[in-house]
């Protein structure tokens, strides 16, 4: 399966109100990007 098949099959059986999924991903080495589905519970700004 693709990540883009993932998203969508979680995005079926998550509650949008209750649950979250956070993906993080990287092209480069020096930045991480992250990607929320559903809700977002507390900001995570800083991730070590």
């Amino acid at each position: 399966m693709k990540l883009k098949d993932l998203k969508i099959e979680a995005s079926c059986i998550l509650d949008q109100t209750e649950d979250s999924v956070i993906i993080f991903s990287s092209r480069q080495r020096q930045r991480l990007e992250r990607e929320i589905l559903g809700k977002e519970k507390a900001a995570i700004d800083n991730f070590l």
